[in-house]
């Protein structure tokens, strides 16, 4: 009697391993997903107590100088001779917030003795526009990665790569795509040194480091700017 022939698996094993390496595929984009959700959350909550720790201190700061005021003197007399408040620095202060005086020159604006345009761009670039601009970063990070782990990675298809390259961009095409990375890079540097480096390099670098740096920083992002145009316009070009 004839006995059985062993089946033969050789041709079940490439099926196999393509399968495990799927399901290994596939559980590591969960993982990373997860990840990435976990991180936006975490800016979230970052960002949520970022704007409440600055709220509570502009509120003790608006309750400290109202105390200094409440204390300040009696009735426009205060020891040593001194006007007090009945002094003309109401006057100045109304002139150094812009407003509108009688005058006999006529021109445009020829009642106002100190413009406060800068003044107000001053305090809202100090205020507004660094909580601002805070919460736009982490809310781009944050939704770049929400749509990452949403979407995943973008896989080759049709069984891999081909084994075989092409050259996609000439090599002007390169040359304006990293001189358009690179000068975005230092501008986006030293611009997020001019908005927020005061309140966060100075405690961990000291003042005279925080200063070079600013100084040396500034050149570069009023020169870099040059080339991130001409690098905007070549690279919309070619």
């Amino acid at each position: 009697m004839r006995e059985p022939k062993a089946l033969k698996h050789d041709h079940f094993e490439p099926r196999t391993r393509s399968r495990a390496k799927a399901i290994a595929r596939d559980a590591s984009d969960l993982k990373t997903r997860m990840g990435l959700v976990l991180l936006a959350a975490l800016l979230v909550i970052s960002a949520l107590l970022f704007t409440m720790t600055g709220a509570n201190a502009q509120e003790s700061g608006s309750t400290s100088a109202q105390s200094s005021v409440d204390s300040g003197p009696v009735e426009g007399t205060v020891p040593g001779g001194s006007s007090g408040t009945t002094s003309d620095s109401d006057l100045w202060r109304a002139l150094k917030g812009g407003e509108n005086a009688t005058t006999s020159i006529r021109s445009a604006g020829e009642g106002v003795a100190i413009q406060a345009v800068g003044q107000s761009w001053r305090e809202f670039r100090n205020e507004g526009y660094f909580t601002y601009s805070a919460w736009g970063m982490l809310g781009t990070i944050g939704l770049l990665a929400v749509f990452f782990a949403l979407r995943g990675r973008i896989r080759i298809g049709h069984g891999g790569p081909a084994g075989e390259t092409i050259s996609r961009f000439t090599l002007i095409e390169r040359a304006g795509h990293w001189l358009l990375a690179s000068s975005f890079i230092i501008l986006a540097l030293t611009g997020l040194n001019l908005v927020y480096g005061r309140d966060l390099l100075i405690p961990l670098l000291g003042k005279e480091a925080f200063a070079t740096i600013s100084i040396y920083g500034k050149i570069a992002h009023n020169y870099v700017a040059f080339a991130f145009m001409v690098a905007l316009v070549w690279v919309a070009l070619t």
